[in-house]
């Protein structure tokens, strides 16, 4: 589990210690930082341990060059980021710097100081999943590698594109968790613990009637996904193409949320992209689910409703006010004249444990209220 990290000069960040819990949902008005942090916990998965230089364009980001993370205001020649873990039981601490950023802002491949456990970097490589907002959308085929999938370092693939090729490979295994069984089908037999069943019955709670089925082309090593949707007596099939566009969307990230192990580390941006509010505020719960079972989970979001999700799992014990922390990033002016600043600063908001919210900052989900205001 990552504790916490610390960013010195780290894009719009000039210094900040960043406090997380098993659920951590990063919301704020666009660029204010938000994905920042996202970066920051990634940054791990794009070390060269051997040659001690980290890849600022890669699979989990693409950022350019130094000079394009190196905080325009920065007020020293340092940057860095600082990693609190607990693996165990037992807290590390590990620390990438720059080295002499100044002298090396045109380069995407810098050298790195080092400091502290190594191994925890490792851990970060291995457990760390990431999902990006810019998802693969509806393909008739889909490219299909078992080998991603052989150990606990599977990965679906930063734009999800491995995640109908998982479920074709291991849909039929048993959910690693199996509290995220859904609700439907606690009193079914059979196969209703296997991945694919739950993932079927999930993605119905968010576009209901749909049941997806997966096929595998040996020949062409590709993997494929059709869709039936039913009401009573009705039955609809649908090739990829022709499914909404949301559950292409979706699939990876609830896929992702139901093969996960108490040890992951999932990372989501923009979980709600395409999907209906009340689809939106189901994938909050399933979420929320999930992270009080052990995943540790990183959601940047810009979704009320899928934060309504989070509050109604708080509301019915399923997660705990201490397991959740919700974050509202702002970006703030400090100092007058030449000596002014213009940079990230983090806004905790608590939460109740009937799910209303203690205190929240201008501008976090207040939207909806402000709009309503006008109108009455």
């Amino acid at each position: 589990m990552i504790k916490n990290i610390e960013l010195h000069n780290f894009k719009s960040f000039i210094h900040e210690r960043i406090e997380f819990s098993n659920l951590n949902i990063i919301t704020g008005i666009n660029s204010s930082g938000k994905s920042t942090i996202i970066n920051a916990i990634n940054a791990p998965c794009h070390l060269d341990k051997d040659s001690k230089r980290l890849s600022i364009n890669g699979d989990h980001f693409s950022l350019g060059s130094v000079k394009d993370i190196y905080c325009n205001f920065n007020n020293d020649d340092e940057l860095f980021i600082t990693y609190g873990l607990i693996t165990s039981g037992t807290e590390s601490t590990f620390k990438l710097s720059v080295q002499e950023p100044e002298k090396n802002l045109e380069s995407d491949f810098p050298k790195v100081d080092i400091e502290g456990n190594l191994e925890e970097i490792a851990y970060c490589k291995k457990y760390l999943k990431y999902i990006s907002a810019e998802r693969i959308g509806a393909e008739f085929i889909y490219n299909s590698d078992s080998t991603e999938f052989e150990s606990d370092e599977w990965s679906l693939g930063s734009k999800g594109q491995n995640a109908v090729s998982f479920l074709n490979s291991h849909g039929g295994k048993n959910l690693p968790i199996e509290k995220l069984k859904n609700p439907n089908l606690l009193n079914h037999a059979g196969k209703s613990s296997s991945i694919i069943s739950n993932v079927n019955a999930w993605m119905q709670d968010i576009s209901p009637g749909v049941n997806l089925d997966f096929k595998k082309d040996l020949n062409l090593r590709a993997a494929s996904m059709s869709a039936s949707y039913y009401s009573n007596s009705l039955i609809s099939n649908l090739t990829p193409k022709n499914i909404g566009f949301g559950i292409s969307y979706v699939l990876p990230i609830i896929t992702a949320l139901l093969s996960s192990s108490a040890n992951t580390i999932l990372c989501i941006e923009n979980p709600e992209a395409h999907i209906h509010p009340k689809g939106q505020t189901k994938l909050g719960y399933l979420t929320a689910i999930a992270a009080a079972n052990g995943v540790q989970i990183f959601v940047e979001t810009h979704s009320d409703h899928f934060f309504n999700g989070v509050r109604l799992a708080v509301k019915d014990g399923v997660i705990g006010t201490d397991e959740t922390n919700t974050l509202y990033i702002a970006k703030e002016l400090s100092g007058t004249g030449s000596t002014q600043t213009l940079s990230s600063k983090i806004h905790k908001v608590e939460l109740f444990d009937d799910g209303k919210i203690r205190h929240a900052p201008k501008d976090f989900f207040d939207e909806w209220e402000s709009s309503l205001f006008k109108l009455l």
